[in-house]
């Protein structure tokens, strides 16, 4: 509730617009910080989306806040993921939403960690619960 107080975010509830059994979801974003939340149907924090490089409307996160390693190239963090990490996936040169990018994920603990790269390095950090726990 501080952090959402502190940077004077909005909660925005998703419900199923379509009628597809889809669960409800909630969404956070501080853009002046750099991040955004997203927490599921019964409000439990699952994902933050900590913005690298700055897209759309959002400024760059400050990098101390992020509390994991942020690894400077898709080789540095494949080589981490492998190294240390479960489930490791990457991919390169894919295009998503008119962007090409490459990403590296994989979980450790009880953490999922996607790494996402454009041509000017590391823009995009999403921290969430590992799949097996969704």
């Amino acid at each position: 509730m501080d952090l959402l107080e502190h940077h004077e975010m909005e909660v925005i509830y998703h419900f199923d617009r379509l009628h597809e059994n889809s669960p409800d979801q909630y969404t956070s974003a501080a853009p002046g910080g750099g991040f955004e939340l997203r927490f599921d149907d019964r409000q439990v924090l699952t994902t933050i989306f900590c913005y690298v490089e700055e897209r759309d409307d959002f400024l760059a996160v400050d990098p101390s806040v992020v509390g994991i390693a942020l690894f400077t190239s898709p080789a540095e963090a494949r080589t981490v993921g492998e190294r240390e990490g479960v489930n490791c996936k990457h991919k390169s040169d894919v295009e998503f939403l008119g962007r090409r990018l490459t990403w590296v994920s994989f979980e450790k603990g009880n953490r999922k960690m996607h790494y996402e790269y454009s041509d000017n390095g590391l823009s995009l950090v999403t921290l969430s619960l590992p799949e097996a726990v969704v």
